[in-house]
């Protein structure tokens, strides 16, 4: 699979130094994606959005798109960051309907910019998303951290240094709260160890649109360790969560292929396999012929 490029190769110089910039003066440039023939406008401000110079994960498009192809409905970003998830979706599917959830406030403002640079009339909210709406604590190592999480203890590896209070936001009760006409379609969770929070904030939504769910679940590691016990206690609720809700797990290879797996979740397995998709029984053929035809 080919990778989207910058539009402008000029541009493509400028931006190597211009993440170092911290101005308040807004940039920015076209992603040309050659594989739909679309554009996707991407602002730089205050050294953010050149980070989209290349896509990263490029194997969850397949994914995408089979996932969205199964009805219509919103597309949910949970843990959206600085727009990763948001510019895959502008290309695949500019005209589908948007929420996001990121509690640094700095990156849920970037990632308005990118809705408003592209005209695209979805929502996003500084916030994190979870069982119940509420105050909660942030850890992280700055602003901008893609590992921030609000689960207490959940790596020791890293130094957070710093602790924020962020709202807690349930999203069936977000859901309610904007009137939302539309179905779900698809959820994507990358929620550093909330991902059964998520899950359970959205039950009702889950049980009604049986969306397609899009989730990073990191490995357990060492279960003797607080950490490894941590991480696996939580990743077994999840699993009993979707087996209840007769949902199937599957592993997404970095080719973009999937394929069914059960204890592997739990299992000893290295950071690169992190990237599942849980998909209703009812699609799971049908899905699985999407991605890997």
């Amino acid at each position: 699979m080919r990778e989207p490029k910058v539009a402008n190769p000029v541009v493509s110089l400028f931006l190597r130094t211009a993440g170092r910039l911290r101005s308040g003066r807004t940039w920015a440039f076209d992603i040309d994606d050659e594989i739909s023939d679309r554009r996707v406008r991407i602002p730089v401000r205050f050294g953010m959005g050149t980070e989209h110079r290349v896509m990263v994960d490029t194997h969850l498009l397949p994914v995408l798109r089979a996932g969205l192809s199964l009805r219509d409905g919103l597309f949910v970003d949970v843990g959206a960051h600085t727009g990763q998830s948001l510019v895959k979706l502008l290309m695949v599917d500019p005209s589908r309907g948007y929420l996001g959830f990121e509690p640094q406030p700095a990156a849920a403002a970037f990632v308005a910019e990118i809705l408003d640079a592209n005209r695209h009339p979805g929502h996003i909210l500084a916030a994190a998303a979870g069982s119940e709406s509420k105050a909660t604590v942030l850890f992280s190592k700055g602003m901008l951290d893609d590992g921030a999480s609000i689960v207490a203890g959940f790596r020791v590896d890293e130094q957070y240094d710093r602790t924020r209070a962020v709202p807690v936001l349930a999203g069936d009760e977000v859901l309610r709260s904007l009137e939302a006409d539309s179905a779900v379609a698809l959820i994507k969770i990358d929620a550093e160890g909330a991902e059964l929070d998520v899950v359970e904030g959205f039950r009702e939504t889950v049980g009604r649109d049986r969306p397609v769910l899009l989730c990073e679940v990191l490995p357990v590691g060492d279960r003797s360790g607080p950490v490894g016990a941590l991480r696996a206690a939580r990743t077994n609720e999840l699993l009993g969560v979707l087996e209840r809700s007769s949902y199937e797990i599957k592993m997404i290879d970095p080719a973009g292929r999937v394929a069914s797996v059960g204890a592997e979740l739990t299992g000893d397995r290295d950071f690169d396999s992190r990237d599942f998709v849980f998909v209703p029984a009812e699609h799971s053929v049908e899905f699985e012929s999407l991605v890997n035809r």
